[in-house]
């Protein structure tokens, strides 16, 4: 668990004022969440099963490597995201079962996520909804998400470009699902109205955060992912699943407009000490490194 701190009775002085449609106290999970019921996209079939198999403990790396390899689209596209800026790595690696062996089964758990979570939301526009808009947004939060994390919890790392890249996950499907309704609070937030998650629960009572906790489950995917995906708009001093890193990163916005550095730079300094230039410096980096990734989750 990542505490935030204890709460306090009062607010802050040092935390930055927010805007309409503010953070409401966390209320109850509304009895029924907008997708329950409905008919989730598949998840990719190989890939779960080289989840399921990781956590089994019962098959060896190899033949892991092989359930995988057996997709050729997949293990492409795997291949691509462990040869990629996310990690760095100073020798192309050619096959799944290289991959395996130098990053370790967690790691090529967090990729193997990264690309079917992608291959599984729609990818059509729909109202207040953009794909290459959103997916741009969301390797900015990860590259920023691991960067972060270097400074303040350096050993979850490539977790956190992860659950970074994938705590909007929901929303996409929202868009889908409740095109009319929904739409609208999009539109609200990239015209700056408030927060997402805030404009979400005066307007449904729910989040697209509970949302996305309930697609993490159906989808079997990891319990600390689930959570981060839950928890990443919890409020100061409330135990939490989700990284601070991860928090932070949650912060930026998808209109340009409205991008909440600003404020995620104001939150930094208030909850973790990082001085301003120290978090313009790492949003630059992680610019960068997300210029890099884009062609990984282009639309």
């Amino acid at each position: 668990m990542f505490g935030l701190g204890k709460k306090k009775k009062k607010k802050s002085s040092d935390a930055p004022a927010k805007k309409a449609g503010k953070a409401h106290p966390k209320k109850k999970r509304a009895h029924v969440l907008p997708l329950e019921g409905a008919e989730l996209p598949a998840f990719h079939p190989v890939a779960m099963k080289a989840m399921r198999e990781i956590r089994g403990g019962e098959k060896s790396p190899s033949e892991i490597a092989d359930t995988i390899s057996a997709d050729p689209g997949l293990s492409v596209r795997v291949l691509r995201t462990v040869n990629s800026a996310a990690f760095a790595l100073r020798k192309e690696v050619t096959s799944v079962g290289h991959a395996v062996a130098l990053l370790g089964l967690g790691r090529l758990e967090s990729v193997l996520i990264s690309v079917a979570v992608k291959d599984a939301l729609p990818q059509r526009c729909f109202r207040g909804f953009e794909p290459g808009r959103f997916w741009r947004t969301a390797v900015k939060r990860a590259a920023l998400a691991q960067e972060l994390a270097g400074l303040l919890h350096p050993a979850t790392r490539m977790e956190c470009f992860t659950w970074g890249l994938l705590v909007d996950l929901a929303v996409p499907l929202l868009a889908q699902h409740h095109t009319a309704t929904y739409g609208r609070v999009l539109e609200r937030w990239h015209g700056g109205e408030g927060e997402l998650h805030a404009l979400e629960q005066e307007s449904f009572g729910w989040t697209h955060a509970e949302v996305g906790g309930q697609v993490c489950r159906a989808w079997e995917l990891p319990a600390p992912l689930t959570g981060a995906v839950e928890d990443h708009h919890l409020d100061t001093g409330e135990e939490t699943r989700c990284p601070p890193a991860v928090q932070l990163a949650a912060i930026l916005c998808e209109s340009p407009e409205h991008s909440g550095i600003e404020r995620l730079v104001q939150v930094a300094a208030a909850r973790y000490g990082i001085p301003e230039p120290v978090s313009q410096q790492i949003l630059s980096t992680a610019e960068e490194k997300a210029s890099q990734l884009a062609s990984l989750f282009a639309s």
